[in-house]
């Protein structure tokens, strides 16, 4: 399969035939997407899998290939060498095509009664982008605007690229309408953070257009996000004075007001160490914080937090109970990750410490042994204390969240203690008094599986999991602007190398970058002795020497090899491997790969 990417730098990937594509169930209500919606879906999805990337250098075969993508029929020969080379024989246009066959190691263009077509199939972004901006489904419009990344071809400006420009200032004009319009929708529904997260996007694609920075601060400024806005307004001035303009008239009354509204003392900022608070304004949102919100307004019974290490389950979960006290609902939060390993010595102590958990947490003045009967059996006794507290909940809901789930496993009584769980959960169709009151979420990393046989004891393949993953490019470009933080293009593309999306990190690094700019040469010549990043390498590390299976399997990523399986979905719960199977491994970042590499060496050493 051939994936074409137009938007931004031309890009051509190879994929594996091998790699099937899942069927992509959309739902809205009811309904589902239609086909449109879901092919980009698909196409987000195979730009993740892994690929071949094909270098076209010679001949122009670069833009040979964009240009018969683009049409997606036969054309005759001399209207290719016309609009690719300007002018050129029959000659150029030979060399050219079998410049492309060579790349691709495989004949994908024929040449049959003086028109060129292609033999294989591509998918292309540029023709998902029109489908679903043709649409006019508001879900579909949203998609279509992040597919565009950039503008088309960016970076082919050359005298004989003038073939595709029409079309370049084309797709333009529909992205910039359709943004403009969703944000104007947006505000009216008093959504503004999909209104900002909208026009920031566009802002980044085209900060030459004024209405994109007119929508993003008006949208900050509405959900008061002050401090955001006004480091919105000063990337506005910069961009502004590279250019010798002025701000526009529509602009200029918003940007007063922040002037106005000013702070005398500039923020703080602290190197984030743990999961951000609701108000945090680094906090970027992701899907996984819209699938949270529906399964919190649908009620769902049990909800799972699940994904590796690092990845802001935490903060994702303070968001949404501090949306369920808003509610009013009864909110209890129990942290496995801060209790001491005796707490966890056996089933008894244990339950015993997270009964008394759940009344600290309802603020109730009682104790567990207040209640506690010895002779029952530990996760009983958790069940009967948890139906009286349920029977107390005469109104709205008990919201029971624990985290940290991972110190369980392993442990002798897990399977008796994850079954009670699972027992709660069938006690809501059973006995829906008073168990409809309690609604579970449970954040853990590590994958259940490994752990649990009986799946029917399971409480992780009940009810809804939401999953969280690192940030996008653009969510990441998104993070860097709340910081106020600027980057030479170069220094930018090689950070987000070194750490791809990964939240933790990059919010530690923007964060040291507020105070030492300059910092950002010494992160990227030697980040693995840089004490911004070493005392969580130092932690992992400690972990994985330990772990003769974890390095041997580390070890066998690293020369491009498939590892154990077992080993893999600890490691990709680590949040050090990325991937779906352990034959796909890969490493999360680059840092998590420089510091394989130095460890794996330092092993073969001894």
């Amino acid at each position: 399969m051939i994936i074409v990417k137009l938007f931004g730098s031309f890009e051509v990937r190879m994929i594996d035939d091998g790699n099937e594509l899942p069927d992509v169930e959309i739902a809205s209500g009811s309904e589902l997407m239609s086909l449109p919606y879901k092919a980009a879906m698909s196409h987000q999805h195979m730009m993740q899998l892994p690929h071949k990337e094909i270098e076209l250098r010679f001949l122009r075969s670069d833009r040979l290939l964009a240009f018969l993508a683009i049409q997606s029929k036969p054309i005759n020969s001399s209207i290719v060498l016309q609009e690719v080379w300007g002018d050129g024989s029959e000659s150029t246009r030979r060399k050219g095509a079998k410049a492309l066959n060579d790349a691709m190691g495989m004949t994908i263009l024929e040449s049959k009664n003086k028109t060129l077509a292609l033999t294989h199939p591509i998918d292309c972004d540029l023709k998902h982008f029109e489908s679903l901006i043709r649409s006019g489904d508001m879900k579909q419009v949203h998609t279509a605007l992040a597919l565009y990344t950039a503008p088309l071809l960016q970076g082919w400006d050359m005298q004989e690229d003038k073939w595709f420009q029409d079309r370049r200032e084309k797709c333009k004009r529909l992205y910039l309408d359709q943004m403009c319009q969703q944000c104007r929708q947006a505000a009216a529904r008093s959504d503004f953070s999909t209104a900002s997260q909208l026009a920031f996007a566009a802002t980044c694609c085209h900060p030459e257009f004024n209405q994109s920075w007119y929508h993003l601060l008006y949208a900050q400024v509405h959900q008061g996000e002050l401090e955001i806005a006004r480091q919105s307004a000063e990337r506005y001035l910069r961009y502004l004075n590279q250019k010798r303009k002025e701000p526009d008239a529509d602009i200029k009354p918003l940007m007063d007001q922040l002037q106005r509204n000013k702070q005398s003392v500039k923020p703080l900022y602290s190197i984030p160490s743990g999961p951000l608070s609701p108000e945090d304004p680094h906090y970027i949102e992701r899907p996984a914080d819209q699938e949270l919100r529906r399964a919190l307004y649908e009620g769902q019974w049990t909800i799972l937090i699940k994904g590796p290490c690092k990845s802001g389950k935490s903060s994702l979960l303070a968001r949404g109970l501090n949306q369920m006290r808003k509610s009013g609902q009864r909110v209890a939060f129990t942290d496995l990750a801060t209790w001491d390993e005796d707490d966890f010595v056996d089933a008894n102590r244990f339950c015993q410490h997270l009964g008394t958990s759940l009344l600290l947490g309802l603020q109730d003045s009682r104790r567990s042994q207040d209640v506690w009967i010895d002779d029952l059996p530990a996760t009983e006794m958790l069940t009967y204390m948890l139906s009286d507290l349920l029977r107390q909940t005469t109104s709205g809901k008990l919201v029971w969240a624990i985290d940290g789930l991972d110190r369980v496993f392993g442990k002798p009584y897990q399977d008796t203690f994850f079954a009670q769980l699972r027992h709660w959960h069938s006690q809501h169709a059973l006995h829906p008094v008073p168990w409809m009151n309690l609604a579970l979420i449970l954040v853990c990393s590590r994958e259940a599986h490994l752990y649990i046989k009986d799946l029917n004891q399971s409480p992780f393949n009940v009810g809804v999991a939401v999953e969280t993953q690192d940030l996008t490019h653009q969510e990441s470009l998104r993070l860097q602007a709340t910081y106020g933080v600027a980057l030479p293009a170069q220094s930018q593309d090689l950070l987000f190398e070194l750490l791809g999306g990964h939240p933790y990190l990059l919010n530690r690094t923007f964060a040291a970058l507020v105070h030492e700019p300059l910092l950002i040469t010494e992160l990227l010549e030697a980040p693995l002795e840089h004490d911004r990043y070493q005392d969580h390498l130092r932690r992992l590390t400690a972990l994985l020497t330990k772990e003769p299976a974890l390095m041997a399997a580390l070890a066998e990523v690293q020369r491009g090899n498939p590892c154990e399986e077992r080993a893999f979905w600890e490691l990709r719960s680590l949040g050090i491997l990325a991937g779906n199977s352990s034959k796909r491994a890969s490493f999360r970042c680059g840092l998590y790969r420089l510091m394989a590499s130095n460890l794996v060496g330092t092993k073969d050493a001894h």
